[in-house]
């Protein structure tokens, strides 16, 4: 039996308008009826996961940041990590700075 069913958001879960389309909301209900959890995935922060989503009852934990944190929305509290090394960061830095692109980082 299922008990855990792990789905991306953007495109997928979420429309492309960035709402919840209704029977994505009912299939959580039904998730939580039948004691599933059912887990968000998002290259997002915690902050940019739909607040239907972090209240609902199937909902315990969200991974965000593209893999690199794991949270429970409950506590809103990191329970994994992956963070990129600084040595790894300065190197990157020092191989794009020079060039035309967007370079951004993140911090949970």
């Amino acid at each position: 039996m299922v008990r855990l069913v792990f789905i991306d958001m953007d495109d997928t879960f979420v429309g492309p308008d960035k709402t919840i389309p209704r029977d994505n909301l009912r299939i959580l209900d039904v998730a939580a009826e039948r004691g599933v959890q059912f887990v968000p995935c998002t290259g997002r922060s915690l902050r940019g996961v739909p607040r239907e989503l972090v209240e609902h009852p199937s909902v315990r934990h969200a991974v965000c940041g593209g893999g690199a944190l794991v949270y429970d929305v409950r506590s809103g509290r990191a329970i994994r990590e992956v963070p990129i090394s600084k040595s790894l960061v300065r190197a990157l830095y020092a191989d794009v700075r020079g060039q035309r692109v967007a370079f951004d980082l993140f911090t949970p």
